[in-house]
């Protein structure tokens, strides 16, 4: 693959760099490592993505994590493996912990808490 080009054809496939971390990615998905969804076009509000593309590139290198939904799961700093049950705000969450159901604990989160999306 030339890594000039700035889209390549893979199986039929279009795939392109993130516009926010440069991994590869088809295009209109979403990446796997910053969770931006590729819509084509820059909306001025974000479009589906709630922020615009420079606040997305901004907040990654930041190391910040872009966005996190329900049902993602997430490696937490401490070491632990958490899933988004209930997103409260932009950036607090109701998370479950634990290895089965039996055993899971529900805590509240923050985006501070959250070392990456898993």
């Amino acid at each position: 693959m030339d890594s000039s080009k700035k889209t390549w054809v893979i199986n039929g496939d279009t795939w392109l760099h993130c516009p926010v971390c440069g991994t590869e990615v088809m295009d209109y998905d979403i990446c796997d490592v910053c969770r931006w969804q590729n819509t084509g076009i820059i909306n001025i509000d974000g479009g589906p993505n709630k922020i615009t593309l420079a606040e997305a590139k901004e907040a990654y290198a930041r190391r910040k994590i872009v966005k996190i939904l329900e049902f993602d799961t997430v490696l937490l700093k401490n070491g632990q493996m958490a899933t988004i049950v209930e997103k409260l705000s932009e950036d607090t969450f109701i998370a479950d912990i634990g290895d089965s159901p039996k055993d899971w604990d529900t805590i509240t989160i923050t985006i501070d808490d959250i070392e990456k999306v898993v």
